[in-house]
């Protein structure tokens, strides 16, 4: 617990000295307290060291079993999984990443 006041001492004290808005100061600890408690959920693979030593087919499969059910809840990537599930899974290995988003967040912007 004391870990985390002071982490979020240093996140009010990065945005008080950088002069950030209230309103955003606010999204930012609320995103921040949001991402801690999807870290205790679920482990991101960046903080499993031994994720690194294993073979990248392995990982492969490991990612595929994690991601693809999410990409397959979209029709197009159900019928590619259909189609070519090493495609899929190639994706899945080389293309998906988790990323923590507040509501609000803007995403994709004109002309990106």
């Amino acid at each position: 617990a004391s870990k985390r006041s002071t982490q979020f001492a240093s996140l009010n004290r990065y945005l008080s000295d950088h002069g950030i808005s209230r309103q955003l100061s606010a999204r930012v600890q609320r995103n921040a307290r949001h991402a801690l408690k999807e870290r205790k959920r679920h482990t991101p693979e960046s903080s499993v060291e031994l994720m690194a030593l294993i073979s990248d087919p392995l990982r492969a499969e490991i990612h595929y079993e994690v991601y693809s059910p999410l990409l397959t809840a979209h029709p197009f990537f159900l019928l590619y999984n259909t189609v070519n599930p090493v495609g899929v899974r190639h994706i899945c290995h080389t293309a998906v990443q988790q990323v923590s988003l507040s509501r609000g967040d803007v995403i994709f912007s004109e002309f990106e």
